[in-house]
């Protein structure tokens, strides 16, 4: 949100007339504050996926976490390399990372530091792009949403309840209120240690290990009637 091209596409919308939708509060309250009024705005989060959660990942003794995202230097994959590394050398915890993610063509770069970082590291694999998401997370018990700018919102927390599996987020912009739609838990990144502790402790909560709630708000505020109705609330407004 906050870039050159998002504050020509405020400055835009600031100029039109009629309703304005938009995916977050978080997209709202920046669309506010660069001279929308809230009046104009239409809340309609994206549509979760149908949910049907999938049987819990067997026990081993280990917890698998995953981040699913363009590789593009501010999704969080190496982020979230270093916050695996620092939770896992704190006692009794055995984390292990997979990520995943293609970068878009001109971003390689980021692909191959992705790849160094990963080099040697025995509990974290890459997996590049993948056609399957749910299939990716039902190998998971919990998946990082760990972007490193701040969001208009966040699919992957979506996708993640659908599929019975609790996010954990940064919650950064419209991430947090992702999380919070899907029963997920905000990890506030201002101290590395500290955030790997919060991990660490999490991922030895059972309860919070355990699926996230199949009446968490998404399954009213993010369904496709929701939408539906935004939408005919913007077209009736032209």
């Amino acid at each position: 949100m906050p870039t050159r091209l998002g504050g020509l596409l405020a400055r835009a919308t600031r100029g039109t007339t009629g309703l304005v939708q938009v995916n977050s509060t978080a997209v709202g309250e920046w669309l506010m504050a660069s001279g929308v009024p809230a009046s104009r705005l239409s809340l309609a989060y994206p549509s979760a996926p149908p949910h049907r959660p999938s049987a819990p990942r067997p026990k081993d003794g280990t917890v698998q976490v995953g981040l699913l995202g363009r590789v593009n230097g501010s999704k969080g994959h190496l982020e979230a390399v270093r916050l695996v590394e620092a939770a896992r050398r704190l006692p009794g915890v055995d984390i292990r990372l997979t990520t995943a993610g293609s970068p878009f063509p001109g971003q390689e770069r980021h692909l191959e530091a992705l790849r160094s970082r990963f080099d040697g590291l025995p509990f974290a694999c890459h997996l590049g792009e993948v056609r399957d998401v749910r299939a990716v997370l039902e190998q998971m018990d919990l998946l990082l949403v760990w972007s490193q700018k701040p969001e208009s919102f966040g699919i992957t927390a979506l996708e993640a309840w659908a599929t019975g599996r609790r996010c954990v987020s940064n919650g950064a912009g419209g991430a947090a209120e992702a999380a919070w739609l899907v029963d997920g838990v905000v990890l506030h990144q201002d101290l590395n240690v500290q955030v790997a502790e919060a991990l660490a402790w999490v991922v030895q909560q059972p309860t919070l290990i355990g699926p996230p709630s199949a009446s968490a708000p998404a399954s009213v505020l993010a369904t496709p009637e929701r939408r539906a109705a935004s939408w005919q609330d913007l077209l009736m407004s032209v």
